[in-house]
């Protein structure tokens, strides 16, 4: 059995494709065999990012991604293990640097819920993409933060078929869940990750404190991380909206 459809990939730098798939998975050997990304003639092979079977064994999800995909509109393909009901989906990014954190979990059992949700350690300017599979008859609405990318059921929509659904959000700062409300509590499994951007330079502010001393004034700030800071200028803005540096040179950054 597989999996096609039609994608089409920027022509920006630094792209990345990433494609999620849920299955239903009713043997623990049905998985996700080889996703491959063809356009122009030639093909490109995905590398399997992540995976995991929901604690009941009855759904799939799993994500594949490949750096630098060759831009235009193409084939995405998926193919699988044994014939088995299944859904995929593919984003495609652009300006990213590398891979950032990801992760996939399902509730024990016992612990059943109508909410999928998963956090992952995130930085403000990343993106992430997700990918959830519960019961063909629940419906699956996507948090507030997120949009959502395709969301589908199988077959005729029962509780024995699959519903799969996948979105997008950019993250926050320190941690970013992603969220899908279910129509009723399942066992459910769902995949996320986090991309990070291609910055040359960064500094990302976690606050700046100007206070007043016996010389003057004293300006402090403080940053959560930098990347390639060659350092700051100071200035200091009128009441008339005309600027002026403080420091004669550049204040070194890390």
């Amino acid at each position: 059995m597989s999996l096609s459809w039609s994608h089409t990939v920027g022509t920006s730098n630094n792209r990345w494709l990433i494609v999620s798939v849920a299955l239903n998975n009713i043997s623990p050997s049905y998985v996700v065999n080889t996703v491959t990304w063809t356009v122009g003639g030639v093909t490109q092979p995905l590398a399997r990012w992540q995976a995991m079977d929901n604690q009941a064994g009855t759904r799939r999800a799993e994500q594949w991604d490949i750096d630098d995909p060759n831009s235009g509109t193409g084939t995405v393909a998926v193919s699988f293990s044994a014939p088995v009901t299944a859904a995929a989906g593919a984003v495609s990014f652009w300006n990213v640097d590398r891979r950032a954190t990801n992760t996939c979990y399902t509730p024990p059992t016992g612990s059943e819920s109508d909410r999928a949700r998963i956090a992952l350690t995130t930085d403000p300017g990343e993106g992430l993409v997700d990918v959830v599979a519960v019961p063909g008859n629940l419906t699956a609405s996507a948090g507030s933060r997120q949009t959502e990318r395709w969301n589908t059921c199988t077959d005729s929509c029962g509780s024995s078929d699959l519903r799969a659904a996948s979105s997008t959000a950019p993250a926050a700062v320190d941690s970013t869940t992603m969220s899908w409300s279910l129509s009723a509590a399942t066992s459910w499994v769902i995949c996320a990750a986090d991309l990070r951007p291609l910055e040359t330079t960064l500094a990302r502010w976690r606050g700046i404190l100007a206070a007043r001393s016996a010389g003057g004034t004293l300006v402090s700030w403080r940053t959560s991380y930098e990347v390639d800071n060659l350092g700051f200028r100071l200035f200091r803005e009128e009441a008339d909206g005309t600027r002026s540096q403080v420091a004669p040179s550049l204040i070194a950054g890390s």
